[in-house]
């Protein structure tokens, strides 16, 4: 697949065309001529038409801090991981399908490490349980050596910390951990 995106036709030409596209995310010079080409192939002229959306590396970071925020808004008003589990899941499969943005994510889970809230202990814990990524395990130990705030936080940089453990003691609240 070469291309891949959204259009608008009017009177028999493109009057708008673009790369936003569900699952695949072409980008860049490659897609946009691939786009274009087949549009005028087929007699719709798409010249000067293109508009390139984000590239994935973008879109990924976007749609894993709007899950990621869906997660947080929902555990303000909850108790319990079973109402999380869904957007955790989601937001899993986020990061595994993006390796590219990789570095990104490790920013916005650092940021949760370093002003935890109510749903960031599951977030980090969660996803670092599955991926074990050096750099958010350094960020947790790094608030537990040098508690800031709250002291009532380093108990949930513990929590956080405890998740890299293949003996994660709360790994059993968690559908996909809990061998169930």
């Amino acid at each position: 697949m070469q291309a891949a995106g959204e259009f608008k036709t009017k009177g028999g030409q493109v009057v708008f065309l673009d790369n936003k596209s569900g699952h695949y995310r072409p980008h860049g010079a490659h897609a946009q001529k691939a786009a274009v080409d087949a549009f005028n192939r087929n007699g719709l002229g798409a010249d000067g038409k293109y508009n390139e959306a984000r590239g994935p590396a973008a879109d990924s970071v976007a749609e894993f801090m709007q899950v990621t925020q869906g997660i947080l808004d929902i555990a303000e008003e909850t108790c319990g991981a079973e109402e999380l589990e869904p957007g955790l899941e989601r937001a899993l499969a986020i990061l595994q399908g993006n390796p590219e943005s990789k570095e990104n994510f490790e920013a916005c889970l650092i940021d949760l490490v370093n002003s935890p809230r109510e749903g960031a202990v599951e977030i980090v814990s969660f996803l670092m349980h599955a991926l074990r990524w050096e750099a958010v395990r350094e960020a947790v130990e790094e608030r537990i050596r040098h508690p800031r705030g709250n002291i009532s936080n380093l108990r949930l940089h513990e929590a956080m910390l405890d998740s890299f453990s293949d003996s994660w003691r709360d790994r059993d609240l968690f559908t996909r951990f809990s061998g169930a």
